[in-house]
């Protein structure tokens, strides 16, 4: 072979190692991987948040071993990320879905904390508005009624279980905190012993004595005629207790 077909050769060589070189990166620069995360939060009503955005990113990577960035859209399963998501307590809602520029967006709605139980087992958490029961945050306290006492280890199913006193303290601070009149009032509830509640209000020296669970309604209409009726007149923060376990009657102790 002459020189000249020799170095026509090579050049035709090289140019197409430059041409397959190219097409190679045309084709990765084109390859459909997931290219960012992107995570919205909605704040809690407060504007606040029990979780940030590596909490969420945290929950994605343990399912592609810190490998989600970078994974081809074909291994994606958003609806194994969304059950993923969902499995944790405090998210109530999750979305994911890929869009035109190959980022993996997540939208999660948290559950709302309703009150915080801290119990005489050790346990201590919060209750959301349907009774589950959710992890202490470490970015955010969330300011709602505390309960105490004598409560029972949480179970999934307390609420339907009977003589049960962590749901009848709920279902009692649910009902009054759907209450803007009494949602104001409230700071604690202490649980006793034999089921009964004493309600700790948020100004005054003045405790609720509630008693047993039990005529929930008669009760709190006679707390609220006290409060709306006879406070204005005699001034119910000079009262030590409000007692107002026996039917038809509000038993006061002044201070």
């Amino acid at each position: 072979m002459s020189k000249s077909k020799w170095r026509a050769w090579i050049t035709g060589i090289t140019f197409l190692g430059v041409v397959f070189l190219l097409f190679q990166a045309i084709e990765k620069s084109n390859e459909k991987i997931i290219k960012g995360i992107g995570v919205e939060i909605i704040p809690l009503e407060d504007g606040h948040s029990l979780m940030v955005r590596e909490d969420i990113e945290e929950i994605l990577n343990k399912l592609y071993s810190n490998t989600l960035i970078g994974s081809s859209l074909e291994q994606i399963d958003v609806l194994v990320l969304e059950d993923a998501l969902r499995k944790e307590p405090t998210i109530a809602v999750a979305e994911v879905y890929i869009d035109a520029r190959q980022i993996l967006n997540v939208v999660i709605q948290q559950r709302k904390p309703l009150l915080r139980v801290i119990d005489d087992k050790g346990g201590n958490y919060y209750l959301d508005e349907e009774g589950r029961a959710l992890p202490l945050s470490a970015h955010f306290t969330a300011r709602v009624p505390i309960v105490t006492g004598e409560i029972e280890v949480y179970d999934d199913n307390f609420l339907y279980l009977k003589n049960f006193n962590l749901k009848h303290v709920f279902l009692l601070a649910k009902r009054m905190l759907d209450d803007e009149f009494y949602e104001a009032l409230t700071e604690q509830f202490v649980v006793y012993p034999g089921g009964e509640i004493e309600i700790i209000p948020k100004l005054g020296n003045a405790k609720i004595f509630f008693g047993e669970y039990v005529d929930v309604e008669e009760k709190l209409e006679n707390l609220m005629i006290f409060l709306t009726e006879l406070q204005p007149r005699q001034g119910w923060k000079d009262y030590k207790s409000i007692n107002i376990a026996f039917k038809g009657q509000v038993i006061c102790e002044r201070a």
